[in-house]
């Protein structure tokens, strides 16, 4: 899947050494929708200073750059993937929310030991993302569907692999990768640059 066109350009300029916040917010300002969630963001309790911002602008300076990158593309998520099969939706409604659950505890996780929160909170999204492909996929094929142990196997097999190819699609780093490749394996021992592949995992195993 592709990512939607407001999410490629944010990330995109934020990549662009010479970005500033004017320039973000006229990008978000194209998507009402989405400009509206960043500006509710900045007067969350986790952002909130001491007024309330109404301005795009300084709702972006208020969050950070990289950060509002990474909670536009968390926010594009929920609109790339619809499966039609009523057989489906009940799962993928499941892998959602197991997602949320996963997102929210590494992001306090990854705030813990500094500096993480944000991309964790995007890697604990992005951590069955595979799964959300390949519903959508299988609901072409109703003749796959009789055998609920084969869609979950089929899951449990290459959800992680779709999701880390996804990943890499988008080019969100090898630790993204990495984190999403190995969001569900118990035995994975992280090496020196796999923080954020760890805390996945134990955000994965406290929901």
């Amino acid at each position: 899947p592709s990512l939607p066109d407001v999410a490629l350009r944010v990330r995109d300029a934020i990549a662009d050494a010479a970005c500033d916040n004017r320039r973000i917010a006229d990008l978000l300002a194209v998507d009402p929708s989405l400009a509206a969630k960043i500006i509710k963001i900045a007067n969350s309790p986790l952002c909130r200073g001491n007024s309330t911002v109404v301005d795009l602008r300084d709702a972006v300076s208020r969050i950070g750059l990289h950060t509002v990158g990474e909670l536009v593309i968390c926010f594009s998520l929920k609109d790339l993937f619809n499966p039609d099969t009523p057989a489906l939706r009940d799962r993928f409604s499941e892998l959602v929310g197991e997602a949320v659950r996963v997102g929210a505890c590494a992001s306090v996780i990854g705030q813990r030991i500094g500096g993480l929160a944000e991309q964790a909170l995007l890697a604990g999204l992005l951590s069955n993302i595979g799964a959300f492909a390949l519903l959508e996929r299988l609901a072409l094929h109703p003749e796959l569907l009789d055998d609920p142990g084969r869609v979950e196997r089929a899951l449990a097999t290459y959800a992680p692999r779709v999701g880390g190819l996804i990943c890499r699609n988008w080019a969100l780093g090898d630790a993204m990768e990495v984190a999403v490749v190995n969001a569900l394996d118990w035995q994975f021992t992280p090496g020196p640059g796999d923080t954020l592949a760890a805390v996945v995992v134990l955000a994965r195993y406290h929901t």
